[in-house]
């Protein structure tokens, strides 16, 4: 005699079963007796581990996860389903390997499920991430736009990335642009993923910036940053304005000799001129009308008419006519080149 139980998927206890076989009609037993047996209940889930997977930050798009899942009366897992990124759990074999993962942080869970269907409500679960982009670079605007001699600047370097395990700049790392004269000292400070260089002891005429080198900065799978993109400049302006005149290559008696006045200066900040402050420097017994005219912020033209007789002239500009940021006027007077009036 066999008993084949029928699964009723109830949580219960073992059971015992007596099975006891007496007369009827029609036939006899020998001696009267019980056989008893016990019918186990699988009312237990399944527990699923992980046994193999990639590394918890990874520069590779393929991950391999090997599992497998505790035994059961009915003699272990039947089944494994998977799941990764909060897809539906789908039916899979150990090991599962996935392809062509994106950049960023991923989870793979998987669940024994056994031959009477019973799930592991707590499936096994692994999260890591892939990383192949290299940290950035990024350089704020100079903490001033405009410097003199003996000024200090700064700017703020910082470092990004999903998995950044370093920064390693110094001064050294730091290439100073310069235009012009202008010159300046190099210091790194700071901590985490953000470095202050400090641009000091700023002497000269021109421009300064900064451009960080390559390789200062690594994240936890061994990508080093790139070499950042030059900076903005800041201006050094360590000179008062200055005035230079040009002069007409001639003029004629009863004619109109015109001289240009241009002021130059990195800040420049006002610039007039008036005639009052133009001196006419002439041959004995030459005169002149002198008038001005402002051509634009830092043009002037000069005019000299009404020319009373040939010889040479030239003009001077008076100095303080113009007056950069830093409160510095211009020097004078400043003369001209000499002009022969035919």
């Amino acid at each position: 005699v066999i008993v084949d139980p029928t699964p009723d998927h109830m949580t219960e206890a073992d059971e015992t079963v007596t099975l006891t076989l007496t007369p009827a009609a029609g036939y006899g037993v020998g001696t009267s007796g019980g056989a008893t047996g016990t019918i186990a209940n699988d009312d237990i889930p399944p527990d699923t581990v992980i046994t193999g997977g990639p590394a918890a930050v990874t520069t590779s798009r393929l991950a391999t996860f090997a599992f497998t899942g505790s035994t059961m009366p009915a003699g272990g897992p039947a089944t494994f389903q998977v799941s990764l990124d909060g897809a539906p759990f789908a039916t899979a074999k150990s090991p599962k390997a996935y392809t062509n993962l994106a950049d960023g942080t991923h989870t793979f869970r998987v669940r024994a499920v056994d031959a009477f269907g019973n799930a592991d409500p707590t499936p096994a679960s692994y999260t890591w991430a892939v990383d192949t982009t290299k940290p950035t670079v990024a350089i704020s605007a100079p903490s001033a736009t405009l410097a003199k001699a003996g000024d200090t600047v700064t700017y703020t370097v910082t470092y990004t990335d999903a998995h950044l395990q370093a920064v390693t700049l110094t001064a050294a790392g730091v290439t100073l642009n310069k235009t012009g004269t202008a010159r300046g000292t190099v210091q790194v400070t700071g901590t985490g993923s953000t470095r202050t260089v400090t641009i000091s002891n700023i002497t000269g005429d021109g421009t300064l910036g900064i451009t960080i080198k390559a390789s200062t900065g690594i994240d936890q799978v061994g990508l080093k940053n790139v070499a950042a993109s030059p900076s903005a400049k800041f201006v050094v302006d360590d000179s008062a304005p200055v005035v230079a005149i040009a002069s007409p290559l001639s003029a004629t008696v009863g004619g109109t000799a015109s001289f240009t006045v241009t002021y130059t200066d990195a800040s420049l900040a006002t610039a007039s001129l008036t005639a009052a402050q133009v001196t006419l420097i002439t041959s004995p017994g030459m005169t002149g009308v002198v008038t001005v005219t402002q051509i634009d912020a830092s043009h002037f033209k000069v005019s000299v008419s009404s020319i009373s007789t040939t010889g040479t002239m030239s003009i001077s500009v008076a100095g303080g006519v113009a007056q950069d940021a830093f409160g510095r006027l211009s020097v004078g007077p400043i003369v001209s080149k000499s002009v022969k009036v035919k």
